[in-house]
């Protein structure tokens, strides 16, 4: 999971990846990430994949943030930059923040748009595992898929005392 705000000037940025050579696998993920400016290949999810070294393996993932200012208009999206070579099964964006999911390439068509609405029924996720990895929850206002994990952390509770000769 990432939910960062960035600004970029320059190529091959995403949320989670910003570029990958090859046989990665990118699993049980989500970005919600605000990325504005740079060159090119900038992106919520994955900047850029080229198949150097093996294909992108990208299941059971998806991205509601937003893309803006990038130079060149073909490669930037909510989902990827560029995703060519890759394996994408069950992977989504949210269209009504972002109406680019994918700048180029030959895998574009892989990753489906689902309206916000759509986001708040775990039946619109299709093969994803609401029993032991997802849950839905509560990311920025709106309903979503969040991972189990997230809730099962303890917050850091940190204790400070202080005592000092001069009052500080």
């Amino acid at each position: 999971y990432t939910g960062i705000n960035s600004s970029s000037k320059g190529k091959k940025a995403g949320g989670l990846v910003g570029h990958d050579d090859g046989a990665s696998t990118i699993s049980n993920s989500y970005s919600v990430s605000t990325l504005d400016g740079g060159m090119e290949f900038i992106a919520g999810l994955i900047g850029k994949h080229v198949n150097d070294d093996g294909t992108l393996s990208i299941t059971n993932c998806y991205t509601a943030g937003t893309v803006s200012n990038v130079a060149n208009a073909n490669t930037f999206g909510s989902f990827a930059g560029e995703l060519s070579s890759a394996t994408v099964t069950s992977s989504y964006w949210d269209v009504d923040i972002q109406t680019e999911g994918v700048g180029s390439g030959d895998n574009a068509g892989d990753v489906t748009g689902l309206t916000t609405t759509d986001f708040a029924s775990s039946s619109n996720f299709v093969g994803w595992d609401f029993t032991n990895t997802w849950e839905m929850g509560i990311v920025g206002g709106v309903t979503r898929p969040v991972l189990q994990w997230e809730y099962f952390l303890e917050p850091a509770v940190v204790a400070f005392n202080s005592t000092s000769s001069n009052g500080m």
